[in-house]
């Protein structure tokens, strides 16, 4: 995304094209794939090229075998990575062989400074969540993995 300008979607090797004007712009790149990239500069001076790198980003291990790392990139509207942001989270239906364990069944979490929101979840257990209190219900379930990625719907606004 150009911020000001527009979107546009990479090709499958990377690579995205626009036409703009002379002068100066913010470049932000959505993290694809474990993937995440910081806003960078583009100043246009008749044809110009811009190579925008990224960085894997190194999931936990959870605190308990039982649970899966889940984990979720969050953006404000102009697709920046956003901090602190709040999501609610209830535990819908517990994963069998799991009774006479005691699970927090409503809790809220922050993304972090970073935009990332990232906690363990019992692995198999039917979730919901939302972002903020406005936000709409999503549904989901844990993955069986060490790391789960959260339904992408609840990480934009």
């Amino acid at each position: 995304t150009i911020l000001g300008q527009g979107s546009a979607r990479s090709l499958s090797n990377g690579t995205a094209a626009f036409g703009l004007p002379d002068g100066s712009y913010t470049v932000a790149a959505r993290a694809t794939g474990g993937v995440v990239f910081t806003n960078s500069t583009l100043t246009v001076a008749g044809t110009t090229l811009l190579t925008i790198t990224g960085a894997t980003v190194k999931i936990s291990a959870p605190p308990d075998p039982a649970c899966t790392t889940a984990f979720l990139d969050v953006y404000d509207s102009d697709y920046l990575l956003a901090p602190w942001v709040p999501f609610d989270f209830e535990l819908v239906t517990a994963p069998s062989g799991s009774s006479g364990k005691s699970y927090p069944h409503g809790f809220t979490r922050l993304s972090g400074a970073n935009g990332r929101l990232s906690l363990p979840l019992l692995k198999g257990a039917a979730y919901r969540a939302r972002r903020g209190r406005d936000g709409a219900w999503v549904v989901f379930t844990a993955g069986s993995s060490g790391s789960y990625a959260i339904p992408v719907t609840l990480g934009t606004p």
